[in-house]
């Protein structure tokens, strides 16, 4: 058995299974798609799948970190698991890997923070600016459009629910229903942006007007 390294997209509809589902997810469609996965020991095996951060759910993600044990890897996996994976989801890039576990290889955690009303919005964006927010955990922020692109450390002590839970803290926004997160890269910092954990070979499947959708009003 080989282990690979491979990331994945989830939106729409796919963004409320719950973290702990991905692995059958994983395992079922792979299998689906003529994979065969090394199972753990013990009276119930499990397939070998080993998940990134947590995600909660309701949170897009365009890159999210997994690493497998699976029999072979080829050229052409990516496309026939593509062919059966639920719609939701995208299988974005994918190779064989020798090396640290995941929660060593990823230091940084990429985002885009959306939000209902333009006054949290600018007063976010202002404080992040003069480093008032998220001193520790803040590598580099930015306004883009209607998004603050964000980029934290420590990706698995640090996610999305603790940043909600700081955002609600600091009186920025009053809950999950007045900011929409996106999860763009899970990986390494390279001074620039955050880098995934491999090669991302397909695009995700995004939602048509993603950009605008559910985001910033004036109204």
């Amino acid at each position: 058995m080989i282990r690979v390294r491979i990331t994945y997209s989830k939106r729409g509809r796919g963004c409320f299974i719950p973290h702990v589902v991905i692995p059958q997810l994983i395992y079922r469609s792979g299998r689906r798609a003529g994979l065969v996965f090394a199972l753990s020991e013990g009276f119930t095996p499990r397939p070998r799948v080993s998940l990134g951060p947590e995600l909660p759910v309701g949170v897009v993600a365009f890159a999210e970190p997994a690493d497998i044990w699976i029999e072979k890897w080829d050229e052409g996996t990516l496309d026939r698991w593509n062919n059966v994976i639920p719609e939701a989801f995208t299988i974005t890039g994918g190779e064989v890997y020798e090396g640290p576990s995941l929660s060593k290889s990823c230091d940084a955690s990429g985002y885009l923070l959306g939000f209902r009303s333009p006054i949290y919005f600018e007063k976010l964006a202002h404080d992040l600016e003069q480093g008032i927010f998220l001193q520790e955990k803040h590598v580099f922020s930015a306004v883009e459009g209607t998004f603050i692109k964000l980029i934290l450390k420590t990706p698995f002590a640090f996610g999305p629910g603790t940043l909600v839970k700081k955002l609600v803290e600091a009186g920025y926004t009053k809950g999950w229903s007045d900011v929409k997160i996106v999860r763009t890269s899970v990986g390494c910092w390279n001074g620039s942006e955050v880098e995934p954990v491999v090669t991302q070979r397909v695009l995700p499947r995004l939602p048509r007007n993603f950009k605008t959708e559910g985001m910033l009003r004036h109204d």
